[in-house]
This record gives structure tokens, C-alpha cells and sequence, in this order.
């Protein structure tokens, strides 16, 4: 991961993302995902998810739809805080059982206006 003086990676066991979910099942907050984020994936779960308009009832949403979580690791990554670097901050979630890409998202940053999601 490429990085500046001013903007060097942090480490973290959890952030507040925004993401968009690509699979016909909908998001499991009780299950365990992998996040695959540069060149390093560990496994996750969903601590909180924002609700939007195309949620389908709590803990789904809707295929594609745009949305906010809160996700927690459970081994420490090292993310980027540069707003201006989005590959810094881009990540996958992969379903740990089929092994396929079901979400792709960007990790939140200081600089976002956006109030990050509370625990739910």
C-alpha cells in the first residue's frame, strides 16, 4: 500500500464502511465473512448495518442497493485514511462457505460528514 507522511495506514480491528451487496442472499449479520482488503484477508462479521429504504427487513437489504455497516475483524488489518487514495480504502466481502465475492465497499474515513453507524 503506497502512502504519505501525512496520511500513513492505520490499524484497525473494525470501521465503518459504505458498500453495496452484489449476492441473492441477503447479508447474515450473524454469520462470518472474509474481507479481502489489498493483500490480506481476514474474517469479519457485520456489527451494525445502516438502514435505507431498500432494506428488506432487519439484517437484509436489497441485491445492489448502497448502504452503511459497521464491520468487525477478527484479526487487525492495516487501512488507509487518505480520502483521496479510494484504493487505500476498497475492500471485498467474500462468503467464507462458496468462497464468491458477494460485496464490494470503500472504508469510511475522518474526513467523511456522514455520522458513522451505531452498534445495534
Amino acid at each position: 500500500m503506497a502512502t504519505t507522511v501525512h496520511h500513513e495506514p492505520r490499524v484497525a480491528l473494525g470501521f465503518d464502511a459504505t458498500l453495496v451487496w452484489h449476492d441473492d442472499e441477503p447479508i447474515a449479520t450473524e454469520a462470518t465473512w472474509l474481507v479481502r482488503h489489498g493483500e490480506r484477508t481476514v474474517r469479519a462479521h457485520f456489527a451494525a448495518i445502516a438502514r435505507t429504504e431498500s432494506l428488506a427487513g432487519f439484517g437484509r437489504t436489497a441485491r445492489d442497493a448502497p448502504m452503511r455497516a459497521r464491520i468487525r475483524l477478527h484479526a487487525p488489518l492495516r487501512v488507509g485514511d487518505d480520502a483521496r487514495r479510494r484504493d487505500d480504502r476498497s475492500f471485498l466481502v467474500i462468503d467464507e462457505a462458496t468462497q464468491r465475492t458477494v460485496a464490494h465497499g470503500t472504508i469510511d474515513t475522518g474526513e467523511h460528514t456522514r455520522p458513522p453507524v451505531g452498534d445495534g
